[in-house]
């Protein structure tokens, strides 16, 4: 069951390669990605809020009553970004402007609670005995088959919940989806998942900030791209 996994959870299980355990992205597409998780995390968990007004003014601000944070990171992002833009705060998390490699600290803590669940396996590779990298298996298949299934379910025209249309949103921004459903036509799935984001699907300010934080994910590629390549 994935009913109890955090979304930012939800969204690495998607990233990683089910074989290799290698991103199906590159490092600045999964850095935004997990960085607009988190924030739409906080906000799908009623910690943070858009504020009123114009669509690309609403700033991020701690909702009433707000619990806390599920995790030292996620309580780490809250503070980086509250207060700010969408935009911003996916730049602040893990865009052009996070000096500090934030995003990779928040892949770091999903992949140990996935560790801790069985889900998936870190396996180092190593040459003279030296570590080169570790990839992170699925041991798990199942949990990663009910979210795809809930998202083609939702592809093929059912009404989503906030959960899946925003797991959508994000996959969607950084070309996620064709390589999840090879099997598809590229053109319908996107136009899909363009539709999807414009449904006030979770009442109006929620869609809102999930529109505005699958913008800032595919601004802050932009962004990362070009500060790499100047």
């Amino acid at each position: 069951m994935t009913a109890t996994l955090p979304l930012t959870a939800e969204l690495v299980l998607l990233i990683l390669d089910d074989n290799t355990g290698k991103p199906l992205v590159d490092s600045v597409r999964r850095k935004a990605a997990v960085a607009g998780g988190a924030v739409l995390e906080l906000v799908l968990d009623g910690i943070l809020e858009l504020t009123a007004g114009e669509p690309r003014q609403a700033r991020l601000v701690a909702a009433p009553g707000a619990a806390e944070p599920r995790s030292l990171v996620l309580a780490q992002a809250n503070d980086r970004v509250v207060g700010h833009k969408p935009k911003e705060a996916v730049a602040r998390l893990g865009g052009a402007s996070d000096w500090k490699h934030r995003a990779d600290d928040i892949l770091e803590a999903v992949l140990q609670e996935l560790a801790a669940s069985g889900i998936v396996e870190p396996v180092e590779r190593t040459t003279l005995g030296v570590l080169r990298s570790t990839r992170w298996v699925m041991r798990r298949s199942e949990v990663e088959a009910e979210i795809k299934t809930r998202i083609a379910l939702v592809l093929d025209g059912r009404k989503p919940d906030a959960r899946t249309a925003a797991l959508v949103a994000l996959a969607n921004a950084i070309d996620l989806l064709p390589k999840l459903y090879p099997g598809r036509e590229k053109k319908a799935i996107r136009r899909r998942a363009t539709e999807i984001a414009e449904l006030s699907w979770g009442g109006q300010a929620v869609s809102q900030v999930v529109q505005e934080v699958q913008g800032a994910v595919v601004a802050a590629i932009v962004a990362s791209t070009v500060a790499t390549s100047s």
